[in-house]
């Protein structure tokens, strides 16, 4: 499945803090800036505290600073002089760029998100934390853009601050990162890289319960995102997660998380963050079982494949019995051929009859579909087609669309991750040529990277042509944290906007509150 990547940030929500109400008597040994969807937390940063906080260290989580214009005035109040670490989450900075074709320049772009524009703003913004840490405390990324950063650092300049101005890097996925930088049980394995976590260990390790807490200021009735499961089941050849493994977390641990964030938050509606919800008859049908004996009802999203779905036909009426409203699925490409050669191996008209069967079951049940431009073995005339499909059917309510993109095999972090089989092998998978740097290209036998470019923004005027079609994917929380009905969605206007600041306002006056 293609890494989902979200938009870039509104700009047009954003808050400044009064003067904090409480005396700063702060005790944080570390903070973390976490930059969530507006309305469905992100697990990651949280996750990391759970561990530190577990060892008796204090840890803050401020969360949705790219909406705040004001940074120096957001993190002060929550450090102090034993404040030992200020990290920032990179996997939702992200900003769309229109230069598809230079990865190192997407990535300049993504890192200078932060209220940035230029190397020299972003070098500015770092220095203004400087002034509100302590001496000794360090800056550190970490999260998904991380990888990217390690994979060009080579190019990146010796005067970009993402060299000058940052201390320490966390590279890979280790829920202990925190625990072990705290306790100083850790050691720089490259230049300004931490990394002990292998990608193997990560996906069978114990999945960490109860991950939020008062400190992080839940709101009541929001949308909460925790951990179901670990690893995928499939084995895709363009896919970089973890193949092949999946560890699912016991459903009774599952039902406690549920239960102790209801008592405690009032939450019933999730985002499960999980590499794919249905790849289990058994955990189907025991989630279904489970969902019955709550005194509540859920509300969830989350990744799924259609493929249990085919194959067991009570998986959708479970799924929407469960509280399913939604679901991303990859379906990558209509070509049956591209598909198969990538790993996909369910024809494109049987994953259609599966949707269908889960619109008859409940028609405001949204489906959200990634596809890849550029597959091998997929051609400019099948894509073409495949335009003008999606240009008029009314099944699918949004499509999310990438051109194929190939990681840089990093042979010396091999077992931080899992690597694509396209950059393993690329010749085996019938590419003729395949170049990172200056410029990323690729070519395949029935495609090049400049004709995927081409006709990833002919999709894109496509899918304009389509009123069934909504906006961004990830606009599907705020039908769950307000109980929009589907036709007043699909007709919004600025509904998004007011909800984020209602939720925005509501957070940063807890935030406030709680040192």
């Amino acid at each position: 499945m293609v890494m989902l990547r979200p938009s870039k940030p509104q700009r047009g929500v954003r808050f400044s803090l009064p003067a904090p109400l409480f005396i700063n008597i702060n005790m944080n040994d570390a903070v973390i800036l976490s930059h969530s969807l507006v309305m469905s937390r992100y697990a990651g940063p949280y996750v990391a505290a759970n561990s530190a906080r577990k060892a008796g260290y204090q840890v803050k989580v401020l969360d949705y600073f790219l909406h705040h214009d004001n940074i120096e005035e957001y993190i002060k109040p929550h450090v102090g002089p034993n404040t030992k670490l200020l990290a920032i989450s990179s996997t939702f900075i992200y900003r769309n760029t229109k230069d598809r074709h230079t990865w190192y320049n997407i990535l300049m772009d993504e890192m200078t998100c932060l209220h940035c524009d230029s190397k020299e703003q972003l070098k500015e913004w770092f220095a203004s934390i400087r002034k509100v840490i302590p001496k000794d405390c360090k800056i550190a990324i970490a999260g998904e853009r991380v990888n990217r950063i390690y994979e060009y650092w080579p190019y990146i300049p010796e005067d970009h601050p993402l060299k000058t101005s940052v201390d320490l890097y966390f590279l890979g996925r280790d829920d202990d990162a925190l625990y072990k930088f705290l306790s100083d049980n850790y050691r720089l394995r490259k230049e300004k890289f931490i990394f002990d976590n292998q990608s193997n260990f990560f996906a069978t390790a114990d999945i960490p319960n109860q991950i939020y807490t008062d400190k992080d200021c839940i709101i009541p009735q929001e949308v909460l995102s925790i951990e179901i499961s670990r690893g995928c089941a499939f084995n895709c050849k363009y896919c970089n997660y973890d193949k092949a493994t999946v560890n699912k977390k016991q459903m009774q641990a599952i039902e406690n998380d549920f239960n102790y964030y209801y008592e405690k938050f009032g939450v019933s509606k999730y985002h499960f963050t999980t590499e794919c919800f249905n790849d289990n008859i058994g955990f189907v049908r025991e989630f279904h079982n489970l969902t019955k004996r709550l005194d509540y009802k859920l509300n969830w999203v989350s990744y799924a494949r259609p493929d249990l779905c085919w194959k067991y036909p009570e998986v959708p009426e479970l799924m929407l019995e469960s509280g399913a409203i939604a679901n991303f699925y990859g379906v990558e490409t209509m070509n049956h051929e591209a598909a198969k050669f990538s790993g996909r191996g369910l024809h494109f008209d049987k994953i259609m009859k599966v949707f269908e069967k889960f619109k008859s079951l409940d028609p405001n049940y949204m489906i959200h579909a990634f596809f890849i431009i550029g597959l091998p073995k997929d051609t400019i005339k099948s894509i073409i087609s495949f335009g003008e499909w999606i240009s008029k059917q009314n099944i699918i309510d949004s499509a999310k669309f990438e051109v194929l993109g190939i990681m840089p095999l990093m042979t010396d972090a091999v077992k931080l991750w899992h690597n694509a089989e396209y950059a393993v092998d690329p010749k085996k998978y019938g590419f003729n040529e395949v170049r990172f740097y200056p410029d990323f290209y690729w070519k395949h036998d029935t495609m090049n990277h400049v004709q995927a470019v081409r006709l990833y923004n002919y999709i894109q005027d496509k899918c304009k042509e389509n009123p069934y079609l909504t906006g961004p994917v990830l606009d599907i929380v705020n039908l769950m944290a307000e109980g929009i009905d589907r036709s007043d969605y699909k007709n919004k206007s600025t509904f998004n906007n007011d909800i984020q600041e209602k939720i925005l306002t509501e957070y940063f006056d807890r935030i406030q509150m709680v040192p």
